[in-house]
């Protein structure tokens, strides 16, 4: 599979402009939020066949009603369409069980 280019900083900042929950830091989009533990968890565990299919693995921590997720694409030195497909993903999952 062809990895996909890193993007303009220009495409980030308008995808955050429509995603509030995440900021960009370092290269980096990262959700830093306080989230029921279960729900956390439960997240983990649905993004594995997400990161499986697209060969893209996020940095997730999960703690006592918190979870942190770091996502950019190491080959490409920042943010590529694969983070924002996982990005999307998590927003998805989290709108249902806040």
């Amino acid at each position: 599979m062809k990895r996909p280019a890193r993007l303009d900083d220009s495409d980030v900042a308008s995808w955050l402009t429509k995603h509030p929950d995440w900021v960009l830091s370092d290269g980096h989009l990262v959700f830093d939020h306080p989230v029921r533990y279960e729900v956390g968890c439960a997240l983990a565990t649905a993004s594995v066949p997400l990161a499986e299919e697209i060969d893209h693995h996020p940095f997730l921590t999960v703690g006592y009603n918190h979870l942190r997720i770091e996502l950019w694409t190491h080959d490409k030195g920042g943010v590529t369409q694969l983070d924002l497909t996982f990005a999307e993903f998590v927003d998805s999952f989290l709108s249902t069980r806040h």
